[in-house]
């Protein structure tokens, strides 16, 4: 009621006032109750007093008593309160609708007085008729903050307005004992199959249909309530006389075209270019609107819902999927000639929408039809569920096919343990398609596959998605197919493919061969002008490459000269008219000579002089004659070498596409799904560790290492620990160093993320070991490097027990105090000389790393025998290579881990290694 003011201050003041009216009040309760049972219970407080050890148990009330007289004066007094609370809110929401109502508030503050009308919106208090009219006719408000306040607060109003559904208890045969978790005798008539899909107004009323999917899966309430039947609901199809003043008022704005036709399009509007998101609030009010007032509505909404799914707009899309949503899970109580209605017009508006999404809008559609389908019974939506399983790949583009699994994910994954029968189709629908040429569809593909083996749990009293998918069989069926990838690629074929791309190379040989093929008299003209000439002209194509032949020649046709083959001027391509540049590709036109180019305009005859019209000539075999086209493709096509080339890399290729169509199944089920790692994921371990650094194949190297990182991450059970130490045992004995550097990078996470198991299982812990030091032997000084730092991890956080870690260090010591030969002996093979010297030098740099490991080992401290380590270490300083460099690294990263209490550190070290110490770590002055 305040006037009006332009004052910065006062403006500053109302905007904080509103601010924390709207976001800070405290929802306060109006009517408090106290159960009987409650006021009872309270009482006995009084009546008996209990004692456990000279302990009370309970309370002694401080005052007397309340006699029968006092506890119903305060009820009296409670029931006042109540009702002078619920005047008083009363009162408020009524000042508030005549202040908006009225028209002459400012419009600060009638945006103030909409956001706090919808504040005091409470689910104990029905606001009256007239703040709902203010709210829904807000709905096409000018004003944008008008109208989002008006639609969140549109669904709250709607629940208000919801009218209860009779449910009914629904007889269970339980089963008898302990209860097998998953799918079983007593719940498959909750599971999705054709036999249980309502399809007559009788199947539709039976008490068949469960919408929340953790019911039966685990055990029964012991009360198990389902919908009744139509007839027993609220009827949705009434008169204006049947209905509230609140849902008249906003049944009468929705059966208004202008009011619908402002709405939609202030719902269709783009509010933030490129950050507008699927809108859950809007999604709720529509479902509020199909909940209470049933097919009327629809009928008026048909024809935009369509227009706004066949528009490419991204708003219009979003908007049509908030609609969508909620018009589907809103007809959840709709009679079975209301539902028969709905999706017989749905049905095809759905076929036509899934070919029709872009790329902006795709992600609200996938919430769409996962909001559709959460928490509703899939058979009672098996319309919605066949139109997503129509075909999912239907090669009409990456994109299309991506999108059509994307959205069919997002229904599946809310259904989880109940359509089983659904995932095995689906299973064998996409098996063949796990080799896809696009990425972004393999992309999905792993993602959805992930999905479909989410049920498969094994529980200790046995499995629990007996009617799923089970993921060991997919593996048995791929894993043949990636033999292949256990090898190092041939980089022959990839020189092959990438040489395929440059152009068509011809050497002497095919020369002759491509001129045995050819009529005499063409080959004897080709023939003389020579093989260099032929290249000349080859070299003009677009990348060198001989384009296919279109028609056969009349014969006697002469190559044109190479300097005929001059590029033509600008102005000269503008002359060839738009259907014929249409028939030539732009490197065809750039190559085209100006004689040729004169040929192709309108009406031109023989030295570009008009004549009548004339039939276009085709295009890029004009430079040759197609019979040499029709030769030279036959001939450089068909030699063996590169047949076989091509062959192998389609094969390699293939391989590729599998794995990372598997690496991103393995990511989605050790990331997304509810069990530990299954012990066939171990099989494509060795894959993984061979691909994960491939430079040849960047793409498949990053989602081996992702593979990789979840499975090393993952908890892995007792009884698959030793599976996965058989299989990184496997790989460590490969020949691939690269798989090596790999298995010890997995080795040491995943130690560090079992530890406790390992610590549990001797045995296995001891295998570990035995991996890493056979390893800090191996062969190439990468793989060296990396088991020792994986051996200094191993020794920092005690996994090593100090009996085996004595033992190792003795090891080291005497690996490195191993003398190596510098001369041959007289009369010994020089080669079989420098043969063992190189072991030695091996075995005396693993001994340097395993003695590195224990001094990187003590980061912060200088136990015991560090000193001897030490002094060993700085005695191989100038050792032959590779050796001091790994002296050096230890000493420096020494240094820098033991500067900061070196006061304290050296106390430990006698004046003979740290006066060898300070040599090696101070560097020497210059002026000393």
């Amino acid at each position: 009621e305040a006037s009006h003011s332009e004052k910065p201050s006062i403006i500053k003041v109302f905007s904080a006032l509103q601010e924390t009216v709207v976001h800070h009040l405290e929802t306060i309760t109006i009517n408090f109750a106290i159960p009987d049972k409650v006021a009872q219970q309270a009482l006995h407080l009084w009546d008996k007093v209990e004692n456990q050890n000279n302990l009370k148990l309970t309370l002694n009330p401080s005052l007397p008593k309340p006699s029968e007289q006092e506890i119903l004066d305060g009820q009296k007094h409670m029931d006042e309160n109540n009702i002078k609370a619920s005047n008083v809110f009363a009162v408020i929401v009524d000042k508030l609708c005549s202040q908006l109502e009225s028209g002459k508030l400012h419009w600060r503050h009638y945006n103030a007085g909409v956001s706090i009308l919808a504040v005091l919106t409470r689910y104990d208090k029905k606001m009256p008729a007239r703040a709902v009219k203010i709210m829904v006719n807000n709905l096409i408000h000018d004003n944008i903050v008008v109208r989002k306040t008006s639609i969140h607060n549109m669904a709250a109003l709607l629940k208000q307005n919801k009218r209860p559904h009779v449910t009914i208890e629904r007889a269970i045969e339980k089963s008898e004992g302990n209860i097998q978790p998953g799918n079983r005798k007593d719940n498959q008539w909750l599971q999705y199959s054709p036999e249980n899909w309502p399809k007559t107004k009788e199947q539709w009323n039976s008490p068949n249909f469960v919408h929340k999917t953790h019911f039966g899966y685990y055990h029964w309430p012991e009360k198990m309530t389902v919908y009744a039947a139509e007839d027993r609901q609220p009827n949705l199809d009434r008169s204006f006389q049947e209905m509230t003043d609140q849902e008249l008022e906003i049944f009468q704005f929705l059966q208004d075209e202008t009011n619908l036709q402002k709405l939609i399009e202030f719902l269709s509007l783009e509010e933030n270019k490129g950050r507008d998101k699927f809108d859950s609030r809007k999604f709720l009010m529509w479902k509020g609107i199909f909940r209470n007032f049933g097919f009327k509505v629809l009928e008026k909404l048909k024809e935009p819902l369509e227009k706004l799914c066949d528009d490419q707009q991204e708003s219009s899309q979003r908007c049509a999927s908030e609609m969508m949503s909620g018009l589907i899970r809103g007809s959840k109580h709709w009679t079975w000639e209301m539902t028969e209605n709905l999706w017989s017009w749905l049905v095809p508006v759905l076929r036509k929408l899934l070919g029709n999404v872009t790329v902006e809008t795709i992600r609200d559609w996938g919430i769409c039809f996962a909001t559709a389908s959460e928490s509703r019974d899939p058979n009672r939506i098996h319309w919605m569920l066949e139109v997503l399983m129509e075909e999912p790949l239907r090669s009409q583009g990456s994109f299309l096919d991506s999108s059509r699994l994307y959205v069919l994910q997002g229904a599946m994954a809310q259904q989880e343990w109940r359509v089983g029968s659904m995932l095995h189709r689906l299973d064998q629908f996409l098996n063949p398609f796990l080799t896809h040429p696009y990425q972004n569809v393999r992309d999905r593909l792993g993602s959805v596959m992930s999905n479909i083996y989410a049920l498969d749990i094994q529980f200790l009293s046995g499995t629990g998605g007996a009617l799923s998918p089970n993921i060991s069989d997919l593996l048995s069926e791929v894993l043949p197919k990636l033999e292949l990838m256990k090898v190092e690629p041939d980089p022959e074929i990839y020189n092959y493919n990438k040489n395929s791309k440059t152009g068509t190379d011809i050497d002497q040989k095919l020369f002759e061969d491509i001129c045995s093929k050819l009529d005499p008299e063409l080959a004897m003209q080709v023939r003389e002008q020579g093989l260099e000439h032929l290249k000349s002209i080859i070299s003009k194509f677009p990348g060198g490459r001989v384009p296919s032949p279109s028609f056969v020649p009349p014969s006697g046709m002469r190559m044109p000269p190479p300097q005929s083959l001059r590029m033509p001027s600008a102005e000269t391509l503008q002359k060839i008219p738009p259907e014929l540049q249409k028939m030539f590709g732009p490197g065809m036109l750039r190559m085209a000579s100006s004689e040729m180019v004169n040929m192709m305009r309108p009406n031109a005859g023989p030295g570009g002089k008009t004549t009548t019209p004339r039939p276009e000539m085709s295009p890029p075999e004009l430079l040759l004659p197609p019979q040499l086209l029709s030769a030279i493709h036959e001939v450089s096509l068909n030699t063996p070498q590169s047949g076989l080339l091509a062959e192998k890399w389609e094969e390699r290729q293939s391989g590729v596409r599998l794995l990372q169509t598997v690496c991103k199944l393995v990511s989605g089920v050790l990331l997304r799904n509810w069990y530990t790692v299954k012990p066939e994921l171990f099989k494509v371990l060795e894959m993984l560790a061979l691909n994960e650094s491939s430079e040849l194949e960047p793409d498949l190297a990053r989602d081996c290492n992702v593979a990789l990182a979840c499975l090393s991450t993952c908890i892995v059970p007792l009884k698959v620990l030793s599976t996965a130490l058989t299989a990184v045992e496997h790989v460590s004995q490969s020949s691939s160093w690269k798989a090596k550097n790999a298995m010890l990078e997995f080795l040491q996470v995943h130690v560090f993320t079992n530890m406790a198991a390992f610590h549990s299982q001797t045995e296995e812990a001891a295998r570990v070991v035995n991996i890493v030091t056979r390893l800090i032997k191996d062969d190439r000084i990468e793989v060296r490097e990396k088991a020792g730092k994986v051996l200094g991890g191993m020794l920092h956080c005690s996994f090593i027990s100090e009996e085996i870690a004595s033992k190792l260090l003795g090891q080291f010591k005497l690996e490195v105090s191993r003398k190596i030969k510098n001369k041959p002996k007289l009369n010994e093979d020089a080669s079989l000389f420098q043969e063992n010297k190189s072991k030695a030098i091996l075995m005396r740099h693993s001994g340097v790393l395993g003695l590195s490991a224990f001094v990187l080992s003590c980061p912060y401290d200088i136990p015991p025998h560090l000193p001897d380590i030490l002094m060993l270490l700085a005695d191989h300083l100038h050792g032959p290579q590779p050796i001091p460099a790994t002296v050096k690294n230890v000493f420096q990263e020494f240094k820098r881990t033991h500067q900061d209490n070196w006061a304290e550190h050296k106390q430990k070290l006698t004046e003979d290694q740290l006066a060898t110490l300070t040599d090696l770590l101070v560097s020497p002055s210059y002026y000393a």
